[in-house]
């Protein structure tokens, strides 16, 4: 079906879809009630939308709407681990080695198999520290100035909540 020919109704749909709120979505997308029951009531606002709802062209958008959300986060770590093998075995069959490591290394990656980050130190650096400037002056020479004078300004909120 794709979308509506209706820009107004399309845009309703979309909204609708997002959020679940017809109300907001009837007044976003650009419509007005006709003949309000109440000025201070959304009453007809409800109904008009309601209405818009029901048609047969709209329903049909909305389940197709929900079909595309489904599909965008149905992806999953097995998903992606297909996808690298059927990767791999392209690169094998076009006999390119570099794609071929590259999706192995990225199957690695998503097992956790390779860490995406890596410790700077010695896992028991900061067990010689005594007091926090202790630790500020080891992040200095680790990380240089300026992220030290950032640890120590988070240190000096974080202890006397003042700037």
């Amino acid at each position: 079906m794709g979308t509506l020919k209706d820009p107004r109704a399309e845009r309703f749909l979309q909204l609708f879809h997002k959020s679940g709120n017809a109300r907001r979505s009837y007044h976003a997308a650009g419509y007005r009630a006709r003949m309000p029951i109440d000025l201070h009531s959304s009453s007809s606002v409800d109904a008009c939308a309601s209405k818009l709802l029901k048609q047969p062209k709209a329903q049909m958008r909305l389940q197709e709407l929900r079909a595309l959300t489904y599909a965008r986060h149905t992806v999953t770590i097995d998903s992606l681990i297909v996808e690298l093998i059927i990767c791999r075995d392209l690169a094998v069959e076009q006999q390119n080695p570099r794609a071929a490591i590259a999706s192995t290394l990225a199957k690695a990656r998503i097992l956790g198999f390779i860490p995406t980050k890596r410790e700077r130190g010695d896992p028991d650096s900061f067990a010689s520290a005594e007091t926090t400037d202790d630790i500020i002056e080891m992040a200095r020479r680790e990380l240089g100035d300026d992220l030290a004078g950032r640890i120590a300004d988070w240190v000096r909120l974080a202890e006397t909540g003042e700037e």
